[in-house]
């Protein structure tokens, strides 16, 4: 489940990944249309959960308010061996953090394992292949000042993603509206 971002942060998502390419490093960067919030990751699921997925989609949809968010700092994952190049995210309204946090335990109750780690808003730009130029990476990704953007979050998408040699091919299998901030929810 992800919030896809907007085509008003595209520009400033590829301009942190020209910028960081410079590094020389090998990596393999999420086309800036591609660019989403992973919200719940599923990993392998069997088909005949789609319908129940999709239900839990819904009830969450049906409940929760948009809002906007902005980009903030770069980062990665990985510690001194990058596997992830991040943009942060600026969730002040915490639009992002309810929504991870209802979809925890929306796909907790169908069986899903609960995230050990923390919830943390960011739109994956990059994954690393190899070491090659990690070093001059990091050193890039201490330096970068990304591009003030914003995007407004006014849906999730149930996605279904397939691993491909040249990055993630992602096919939307539903769009949810999410109701305007401040709207109550429909009983």
């Amino acid at each position: 489940m992800a919030v896809e971002a907007g085509e008003e942060v595209c520009g400033a998502v590829a301009g942190a990944q020209s910028e960081l390419g410079r590094a020389g490093a090998d990596v393999n960067w999420t086309g800036a249309g591609k660019a989403h919030v992973t919200l719940k990751f599923l990993g392998e699921t069997d088909g005949a959960m789609v319908p129940a997925i999709l239900g839990a989609c819904r009830r969450i949809a049906g409940s929760a308010c948009g809002g906007e968010v902005e980009l903030a700092e770069a980062g990665t994952f990985g510690g001194g061996t990058p596997r992830v190049v991040w943009i942060g995210l600026r969730d002040r309204p915490g639009v992002l953090a309810r929504l991870a946090a209802a979809a925890e335990d929306a796909f907790a109750a169908l069986g899903f394992a609960r995230e050990s780690r923390p919830f943390r808003a960011h739109l994956t730009i990059g994954r690393v292949r190899s070491s090659r130029g990690a070093r001059a990476l990091l050193q890039a990704v201490a330096r970068l000042a990304v591009q003030p953007a914003r995007f407004p979050v006014r849906s999730i998408a149930l996605v279904h993603s397939t691993l491909a040699p040249g990055g993630s091919a992602y096919e939307i299998l539903e769009r949810l509206a999410l109701r305007p901030p401040d709207d109550p929810p429909t009983s």
